[in-house]
């Protein structure tokens, strides 16, 4: 039966509606009614109609075209109306003007993000630094907020430019090459052309000439990661098999990786700090937790050099017992004198001097767990808020609760991190009686 309230057939003087033809021709009488603007309305199949029939020809129809035809003037079901659907019922291409204000659109939201990211992660940096300066007898350096303030415009206008730039230089070899004829090589051009917006970040004024390799090196580090993934898809069948014969693929391979240049990072931090970054190097130092004289101590024993190690050690007596308690400066005391006590026992005891494990192990995580809150605090904050702001307005618990498991899970690994590296080491140290390479 018809549904109710619907016409049964077409206007007056038209002929029998689609639903009523014959399952021969009756899509291309729908492509004629439509070509020739004869407006009609979707109707059910009467009961009982052949199913191969009208009922298979109106279904074919009222699929083929999704929506009820409802007259002339550019409504739906008018020729004016139709022109903008293709044969295969496929939306025409957006006139010449609105697909360029997308474009721009498009660049001018990627370039705010990224400036508003940048800006937040460096700023946020830039303010805990300020407020360790605050707190220090010292006080920050002359200009200190204006360099900062500096500094934080420069990351945002780099990560700013590098977004933006890269959505401008893709849309445009998109337009001017064709999107599938372009898309295996444009994004690499993209990428190398928009490179050079690191100079924005700044860096040539610093002592150690160095820029910002850091930087460019975690990039490279990302993109290798990237690439790996890619790698492992089913599309590239023989990258797969080799990225799973080196165990890309391992659940813990990043872990291992970790660990990996964790042994390294710890070697260099002790015998030769000065090849490491000078931003970095000023991070380990506070977050190893060490002195510079235990630094010291622990570089002269690893190359080697016993008397200036002995020298270092005897100063370290004193510091030590008043510490770590009375037990501690005798143990430093009776491997200060050269040919006493081999290297990888004076390192054992200038990293833990009580020659407790477990107790140094609680005493580092502790303390480092305590020297990371902030810093993790004020990364995790700004970039929330600049990320993520509109969530703040209907979200804001569950966004602290987020933002408060990340900040204690982000700290409790750097703590594991470092108590790990000091404890271990010293373990090995003292097992091998040799300092290790």
């Amino acid at each position: 039966p018809m549904a109710p309230g619907r016409r049964a057939g077409r206007a007056r003087g038209a002929s029998a509606p689609p639903a009523a033809r014959g399952s021969e021709g009756g899509l291309e009488s729908v492509g004629a009614d439509v070509a020739s603007g004869d407006a009609w309305e979707r109707v059910d199949a009467p009961a009982g109609a052949d199913a191969s029939g009208a009922g298979s020809a109106s279904a074919s129809a009222n699929c083929a075209h999704g929506h009820r035809r409802r007259g002339r003037h550019g409504r739906r079901g008018s020729v004016e109306g139709m022109e903008n659907l293709s044969v295969k019922g496929r939306r025409k291409p957006l006139p010449y003007w609105d697909r360029a204000v997308r474009r721009l659109e498009r660049v001018a939201a990627a370039g705010g993000r990224g400036f508003a990211t940048g800006a937040a992660l460096r700023g946020g940096i830039v303010a805990l630094r300020l407020l360790v300066g605050i707190r220090n007898k010292g006080g920050n350096k002359p200009g200190a907020v204006r360099q900062g303030v500096v500094e934080t415009l420069r990351y945002g206008a780099f990560l700013g430019v590098l977004s933006g730039g890269y959505i401008g230089i893709d849309e445009t070899l998109s337009k001017s090459y064709g999107d599938n004829q372009s898309r295996s090589w444009r994004h690499a051009l993209a990428g190398l052309l928009v490179g050079p917006s690191l100079l924005l970040a700044g860096g040539n004024e610093r002592s150690d000439a160095k820029g910002h390799m850091s930087l460019a090196t975690y990039v490279l580090v990302r993109a290798l990661v990237l690439l790996v993934r890619c790698g492992l898809k089913d599309t590239r069948p023989r990258a797969q098999k080799i990225l799973r014969a080196i165990g890309a693929e391992y659940e813990h391979s990043d872990v291992v990786l970790l660990c990996a240049t964790a042994s390294h990072l710890l070697a260099t931090f002790i015998a030769v700090p000065h090849t490491l970054d000078g931003g970095y190097l000023n991070f380990l130092k506070k977050h190893g937790g060490r002195t510079p004289e235990t630094m010291r101590a622990l570089r002269h024993t690893v190359l080697g050099k016993d008397d200036k190690s002995s020298v270092d050690i005897k100063a370290l007596v004193g510091p030590y017992a008043k510490e770590y308690g009375a037990a501690a400066g005798k143990a430093m005391a009776s491997i200060a004198p050269v040919g006493v006590a081999r290297a990888g026992v004076r390192m054992a005891r200038i990293l833990d001097p009580l020659g407790n494990p477990a107790r140094y192990y609680v005493r580092t995580w502790i303390a480092e767990y305590t020297r990371a809150l902030p810093m993790y605090l004020a990364v995790y904050i700004t970039t929330s808020v600049v990320v993520q702001r509109r969530r703040w307005l209907t979200e804001p618990a569950k966004l602290t609760r987020l933002n408060a498991v990340g900040i204690a899970r982000s700290s409790a690994f750097l703590a594991s991190y470092v108590a790990n590296a000091f404890t271990v080491s010293g373990i090995l140290f003292e097992m091998c009686g040799t300092a290790l390479p």
